[in-house]
């Protein structure tokens, strides 16, 4: 089982959940070839972010929880018409 382990034998690792070298909390998806495409991460004080990653790894779209918080739609009152 090992050996096919290292001969990629069962494919590229698609799915990682753990800790970074920093300190952050990552869940990380990967494609069919291995390559990182979808980075969910926590750093230690909280602060959140998703990251979409194109082939060659480089973030295309970046979303915080700030930015939603700041891009939230402020409901409008409705008109009672009266």
């Amino acid at each position: 089982m090992e050996k096919r382990s290292k001969e990629h034998y069962y494919g590229a690792q698609r799915f990682y959940a753990g800790k970074s070298a920093s300190g952050n909390s990552v869940v990380l998806l990967r494609d069919a070839d291995g390559r990182p495409r979808l980075s969910m991460m926590v750093t230690p004080d909280g602060k959140a972010s998703i990251d979409f990653l194109d082939s060659d790894g480089k973030v295309q779209r970046s979303i915080t929880a700030d930015e939603l918080a700041n891009n939230a739609a402020v409901p409008t009152p409705k008109s009672s018409g009266h």
